[in-house]
Parts: structure tokens; sequence; C-alpha cells
């Protein structure tokens, strides 16, 4: 069967200063991205940000499946708030288009695979709201921002069962890595959370109807740089895509 082809969402980076193009920025994905979809059987490209959206169709016609992967916080005033001196660098124009292709993906009935910054971006697409920082989720928060290690675990998380969480894993409890400051605050119209931390931080959410929507908080990409134990959640993406 014909593997599909996954477009992963490119986020900006700011080019070296020493770099002669250092007045523009770049546009990329990590190679654990693009390794992840490669094992769970898909074919990964990348879609650049667009000056002009209304050419967003044309990059769907030419996938199966969109990955919406990590990056930088969102802009808070897309999502109806001040910015806190708590929330980190944004990129509004990055954060619009990607919001707008979500919106588009999932006109087109393309199955849509959320990670960390792109768990965020599907929740606020569907109108919800974030916390801009963890702290202001409760004093008492488990710490989710865990840089030191990307590929190991760091805390458990509880799985709702009956869920595509349920579906990809069948295990009520798992071990994730945590590379977060934000967190979910107003859950979007149409979404369910799936997972939370043990502190009740939300760590996944689905469509409730519609075509495949599965996003999750942690970061199952870089995990999967030291095993597979991740490979199902981006086999059971990339299948849902191949019969999109």
């Amino acid at each position: 069967m014909k593997r599909p082809v996954i477009g992963i969402a490119g986020v900006f980076e700011n080019a070296s200063d020493d770099s002669p193009f250092h007045a523009w920025k770049r546009i990329f994905t990590s190679q654990a991205y693009t390794i992840s979809v490669e094992r769970g059987g898909g074919i990964p490209v990348m879609l650049p940000s667009l000056e002009d959206p209304s050419l967003i169709l044309e990059h769907l016609s030419l996938v199966d499946g969109v990955l919406f992967q990590g990056g930088r916080d969102i802009d808070p005033s897309i999502y109806g708030e001040k910015k806190s001196p708590l929330c980190g660098v944004t990129n509004k124009n990055e954060d619009l288009y990607q919001v707008e292709l979500l919106r588009q993906a999932r006109k087109a009935g393309k199955p849509i695979l959320g990670i960390c910054k792109g768990f965020q971006v599907i929740n606020v697409g569907f109108g919800g709201t974030l916390f801009q920082d963890l702290t202001l989720f409760s004093e008492g928060s488990l710490r989710h921002n865990h840089y030191e290690d990307a590929t190991h675990p760091c805390h458990e998380i509880y799985v709702k069962p009956a869920s595509l969480l349920w579906d990809v894993f069948h295990r009520e409890t798992m071990e994730v890595n945590s590379l977060h400051h934000q967190i979910l605050h107003r859950i979007g119209a149409g979404l369910s959370v799936i997972a939370r931390a043990t502190d009740g931080a939300p760590e996944a959410i689905q469509a409730n109807e519609g075509p495949f929507l599965l996003a999750v908080q942690w970061h199952p990409e870089a995990m999967m740089m030291a095993n597979n134990d991740m490979e199902p959640l981006f086999t059971a993406f990339t299948a849902a895509s191949a019969n999109a």
C-alpha cells in the first residue's frame, strides 16, 4: 500500500547573526519529527508558512495528513488575552497561519496530529485558551519544563478509556516527557481532554467528531530517539491518513 504523505507545519527560527541571511527567518522542523513519521509508515514533507493563506488548499492537496509540531509560545492576542510577562517569545504571523492551516485542514477532512505547541494551537484554533505559564495553573503543579533530557519520561499521565489515546496504547497510565511551560485552560469547543497529568493538567485531546484529530502535550518524537515506545502514536496517525 502506498505510504501516506504527512505535511509537517514548519515553524520560524532566527538565522544566526553571522549568517549573510540573518535578516530573514528560517522555517524548519526537527529530524526527530521526520524520523518518527517515517517509522510510523508515512512520508514526511514540510509545509512552510506562506505569505498568501489562499494557497493553503494547494498545499493540503499534496498531503494526506497534517502534523502540527512543537515551537514557541502562541501570541495571547489570538485567544483574546493580553501578553503576560511570563509568556515567552511569540510570532503572531506564524500563529495566525497555523490556526488557518488547522481550519482548512479540518475542513478538507485531513487527519491531524498535534504535538506540544501543536496541541496548544489546536485548542486555540477550536476557541480555547491557555494558561500563559504553569504557575498560573496551580502553585502545586508538577514541573512540566524538563528541558534537560528530552528523550526520557519524567511524569505519569492517566488515559481516559474509550478514547483515541486508549485505542493507540491500550494503557490507563503512561510515562511521558515534559518540555512546556504553558497549559491548556479553557478547552476548545468540540474537543475533549482524554489524558491528564497527576496534577490535573491536560495532556491529550481529541475531536468529538469528524476525521482523526489527536493532540498530545508531550514530545513523543523526542522519546522516539531513545526507543520505539511512542511508535504506535505515529502508526495510528499515518494509518488514518492513508485511509482518509
